[in-house]
């Protein structure tokens, strides 16, 4: 009832008469009533961050690496401008300013745009499963201002990174340079990208030693610095990489002696091209083959777990009475029960806040489950699983959450009824059969059906499986155990797969910009060579025996960047 028909101060009366429920109002109601929409906030808040760090990298590499090539081009102009007197800071904010001035056009034409994809990105979420379907999309300007603040800043940042050499530059030097191309690159960034290389596979052996979240942040920091290696190193690994295969390129034809003469004398250039495709190559391999190693192990794992000859299921789950029944069946010499469900757990993150996680739960019965179900237990045992008092918990889940036996743990239950239990066991094989296991008529308590989503068998013979098919029953061999964690594997490769097309869509633009341009600076390069002699094919063949190169060499170094993480 409300009092004086205030919703706060009746929650507060709640309170007041019963300590031990929760009364919310307002907007914190959803958390209660929607407790998959509360998770997935969490995960939104994650996804968003890892994309847009990946997003402003990308663009501060690609967006320096096409202003560079515009930069060369203009050499000439910035040698007489530095020739006359201008001074390096004259000459940074020349660039800054007609680099913010393309970005904030850029910008605001993408704004419009990206509120559109909004709807697009949602669904395909939604499809993938990542959020559920009743998640709100909430449009603001918010999103439009930190967006043109972050693309503002990533090309102020490449803006300093292309204007850095012609600023540096003493002015008879940069004249010199405006006719003969730029020199090799210097020392320092040598150093500092074999720094970068050192440090990217020195992280990479992070998760040999960690596990859970901590690993596969590990991993994305290592390609990161492993990309930003290649982007220092570039011109001196083109370099490199040319000089191996030029004399194999001199001698195959005309074309390929002027393809090896000309990335030999414009290594940067082609560097500026590589990069991106490079980029994209690591990128990908490392966001798609992530989740894959991840779906292999959770298979893995189910197939190892599972000692049990035969799993059996019904198209709406097997009763208490079911499983029974099955145990006592002729043939049969053990059965045991398993409900799988999911259970939402509160952590607190860095500042201390509460942050809402959804693990998946299985329900099993310690009494029956052994020698059909073996989660490999480190530490703690599953005897002691007993009503909702108890739990057990994955090792990646105990590091996470930074957990140990004996320590409690609070959530909510797959239909919303409160979570507060002890660990009483931390098991290794978490991916494929869950993060929690808790006692199985408990679980099955707290599920829309209350009834069992399968049951594992040890038999004798091939008489019971026959004669359980016959009955209509779901027969498989306990080795094709499904793994538990198959859903949240698939969120991650819908999460990543999305992403990657995002990413990959800009850099495929970045990469005809490039080509575009690097191509165009040669103009006079293809007119003086055909004035003494050579054809349009064989300028053409040239160009094609390039386009390999640039093509090769993105793909060894995109490989290399993603190996070791």
């Amino acid at each position: 009832m409300f009092v004086d028909g205030d919703p706060e101060r009746t929650a507060v009366a709640i309170r007041e008469a019963f300590p031990d429920l929760v009364a919310r109002t307002g907007d914190a109601r959803g958390d209660v009533e929607f407790l998959d929409s509360a998770a997935a906030r969490t995960l939104l808040i994650a996804i968003g961050s890892a994309f847009v760090g990946t997003c402003i990298l990308v663009a501060l590499f690609i967006v320096a690496g096409t202003l560079s090539l515009s930069v060369q081009a203009r050499r000439r102009e910035y040698a007489l401008l530095r020739a006359v007197g201008a001074t390096p800071s004259q000459v940074h904010a020349l660039i800054a300013r007609e680099t913010l001035a393309v970005a904030v056009v850029a910008a605001l034409l993408g704004i419009a745009p990206g509120y559109l994809l909004s709807s697009a990105l949602q669904s395909a979420f939604v499809a993938g499963g990542v959020i559920p379907g009743d998640f709100a999309l909430a449009l603001s300007p918010f999103p439009a201002l930190s967006a043109l603040v972050l693309v503002l800043g990533a090309a102020w940042g490449a803006a300093r990174i292309a204007a850095r050499r012609p600023a540096r530059l003493d002015p008879i030097e940069a004249l010199r340079e405006s006719s003969t191309g730029q020199g090799p690159i210097g020392l320092p960034r040598i150093i500092t990208g074999i720094v970068f290389a050192a440090a990217g596979v020195s992280v990479s052996t992070v998760p040999l030693m960690l596990r859970g979240d901590a690993a596969v942040g590990a991993s994305a920091g290592a390609a990161i610095m492993l990309i930003v290696a290649l982007a220092l190193l570039g011109p001196w690994l083109v370099a490199l990489c040319v000089r191996l295969v030029g004399p194999v390129l001199r001698r195959s034809s005309a074309a390929g002696f002027l393809a090896a003469a000309h990335t030999t004398a414009g290594s940067r250039r082609m560097a500026a091209a590589i990069l991106p495709i490079a980029l994209g190559i690591g990128l990908g391999l490392v966001q798609i083959g992530g989740p894959a190693i991840v779906a292999d192990e959770a298979a893995t794992q189910a197939r190892a777990g599972v000692t049990a000859d035969l799993r059996v299921a019904a198209p709406a789950g097997l009763s208490p009475d079911a499983v029974g029944a099955l145990r006592d069946e002729p043939g049969v010499t053990a059965a045991t029960g398993v409900v799988v469900s999911t259970a939402v757990l509160d952590s607190l993150d860095i500042e201390g806040q509460i942050e809402r996680t959804e693990y998946v739960l299985q329900g099993v019965d310690p009494t029956t489950a052994d020698g059909l179900l073996d989660l490999r237990v480190q530490e703690g045992s599953l005897t002691a699983l007993d009503g909702g008092a108890t739990v057990a918990v994955s090792a990646d889940a105990a590091h996470t959450l930074g957990l140990d036996v004996g320590d409690p743990v609070t959530g909510v239950l797959g239909d919303g009824a409160p979570l507060e239990a002890t660990v009483v066991g931390i098991y290794e094989r978490g991916l494929g059969f869950g993060d929690l296991t808790m006692a199985v008529d408990h679980v099955r308590a707290h599920t829309s059906a209350a009834l069992d989503s399968f049951a594992l068998l040890s038999v004798d013979g091939d008489a019971p499986a026959d004669a359980f098919a016959a009955d209509g029953l779901q027969v498989a061999p306990g080795s094709g155990q499904k793994p538990s964690m198959t859903g949240a594997v698939s969120q991650q490769g819908w999460v990543s797969l999305i992403g990657l097309l995002v990413i990959l869509g800009y850099i495929a633009i970045a990469v005809v910009n490039t080509l575009v341009m690097a191509t165009g600076e040669r103009s006079r390069e293809f007119a003086l060579l055909q004035l003494i002699g050579a054809s349009r094919g064989q300028v053409r063949a040239t160009m094609r025996t390039e386009a390999i190169l640039i093509a090769a060499l993105a793909m060894v170094f995109g490989v290399l960047v993603a190996i070791p993480p």
